[in-house]
């Protein structure tokens, strides 16, 4: 049952890397297909760049701290992306628009443009996929074993902390015991 946990945190830490390779691909992506476009590719390269902090924002049910866009987004796009309901879905939103202009400006022929706009959508996709992962993984709760083992652990290590460490650090040791009690049972 104590391996449910660490399994968990391999399936966040996986999509975590997920997320981070779609963002690394959509910006490779924006770079090559809208070469014709600066303005457009960084306004692309942008956006994906608000993506994780956006999921962050979403899996936290937090709005964010504007602080950490700052010189990516101006301060009306992060207005907008922060007060959002759903910011994952407006980044998606945001983006989606920029590479159908994309496609529909590009001076690639059709079928190229046409095989640019599907790359780039399914990089939005990856980046959706990667969010659902996230998701199910923040609203599992911990095992009740798991939950269980570590109070017990941490209960029984600050009953047998005094008596190890008593005797040398003197009055001192009910000091460490209490900030060590308060840091560990704050743990959950």
């Amino acid at each position: 049952r104590l391996q449910r946990a660490a399994v968990r945190f391999y399936d966040c830490r996986a999509a975590c890397g997920k997320m981070i390779e779609y963002c690394r691909n959509f910006a490779s992506e924006a770079s090559v297909y809208c070469s014709h476009d600066p303005a457009l590719r960084d306004q692309i390269i942008k956006w994906v760049a608000a993506a994780p902090v956006a999921i962050k924002n979403f899996l936290r049910k937090d709005s964010g701290d504007p602080q950490e866009l700052l010189g990516i987004l101006s301060d009306a796009e992060c207005t907008q992306l922060f007060q959002a309901p759903h910011q994952p879905l407006l980044v998606w939103d945001v983006l989606r628009m920029y590479v159908f202009q994309m496609a529909t400006d590009s001076p690639l022929e059709p079928m190229l443009s046409a095989t640019a706009f599907k790359t780039m959508s399914d990089s939005i996709n990856g980046l959706n996929s990667a969010l659902g992962m996230l998701e199910r993984l923040a609203s599992t709760p911990l095992p009740f074993i798991y939950v269980a083992f570590l109070r017990v652990t941490m209960t029984g290590y600050l009953i047998l902390l005094p008596l190890t460490v008593g005797q040398a650090w003197g009055w001192y040791s009910i000091l460490v015991e209490l900030v060590l009690s308060w840091v560990m049972l704050g743990i959950e």
